[in-house]
């Protein structure tokens, strides 16, 4: 049986624009690859690093990918921020010296542009 995608109706074996994989099994959430057997290869570092310019976006320190623009969502920050620090709560003890100093160092960096930006 082919796989599915439930947005366009088209099987991934009758299309040639990007695979769609579901994410979470039926869930509902689909995730576009634009490649075949494209291996989401990421680690924790890079989890919340990501995680992290997002955040940065947020607080319009970095651009918007999507806009271009330099945009200001202070609950979107403080709600990144929160995520991260409780990661850094759920995963005490569990985390490579390295990751455990990364997230520490994210959160305070991260809390610091947030009171520069709120004022």
């Amino acid at each position: 049986m082919a796989d599915h995608d439930d947005r366009n109706g088209k099987g991934s074996e009758t299309t040639t624009g990007p695979r769609v994989t579901p994410l979470g099994g039926n869930t509902g959430v689909h995730i576009a690859s634009t490649q075949a057997d494209e291996a989401l290869d990421i680690d924790f570092g890079g989890f919340i690093v990501s995680l992290g310019t997002s955040c940065m976006v947020n607080l319009g320190k970095y651009p918007n990918p999507e806009t271009g623009k330099l945009e200001l969502d202070l609950d979107a920050a403080r709600q990144v921020i929160h995520i991260l620090q409780m990661l850094a709560e759920k995963t005490r003890g569990n985390l490579e010296d390295d990751e455990s100093q990364l997230l520490r160092t994210l959160i305070y960096d991260l809390k610091l542009a947030y009171v520069e930006v709120k004022g």
